[in-house]
């Protein structure tokens, strides 16, 4: 089982995030990825600046197979 960790600066209900990890998902769907199969999906949001970093390091903590941020703060 591989863990994919996704990292987000939105907020967890934010309509664009939503969009954007259901296309992760879909995607890695049609790769051949699938959720409770073969891959498991770790999400974390931060939408302040402060706790950016202490989400980011409990995400590195896990060891994730990888991560995927939504912007460049967050990576």
């Amino acid at each position: 089982m591989r863990l994919v960790g996704i990292f987000s600066s939105f907020e967890e209900n934010d309509p664009e995030s939503r969009r954007r990890n259901a296309a992760i998902k879909q995607r890695l769907a049609e790769l051949g990825w699938a959720e409770s199969r073969n891959i498991r999906f770790d999400y974390r949001w931060a939408t302040g600046s402060s706790e950016r970093l202490r989400v980011a390091e409990q995400m590195v903590a896990q060891a994730p197979d990888v991560i995927f941020t939504t912007l460049a703060p967050a990576t």
